[in-house]
């Protein structure tokens, strides 16, 4: 559970930067005046990036939702034994 845990803090640090470097390389383009297929093609390396982490999330969220469940379940059964509900 805690290698889920901070693999999502350390994917949510890593994905917010690489979309902040995506978007910033993408207006440099568009300042220097590039064609939006240039700029396309230039940034396809940093956009199949961001895809690898689509498939990481893909995977990260269901198993982040099956430990969900059973803590909910262990907390809620912590406070019924002991006297809270």
């Amino acid at each position: 559970m805690v290698i889920v845990v901070l693999s999502g803090i350390v994917g949510q640090a890593v994905h917010a930067f690489a979309l902040r470097a995506l978007n910033d390389q993408r207006r440099r383009f568009q300042q220097d005046g590039l064609s939006d297929s240039d700029i396309d093609s230039r940034l396809h390396g940093m956009a199949s990036q961001e895809e690898a982490f689509r498939i990481w999330q893909a995977i990260h969220t269901p198993m982040t939702l099956m430990f969900l469940a059973p803590t909910v379940l262990h907390v809620a059964g912590m406070l019924f034994f002991a006297g809270f509900l």
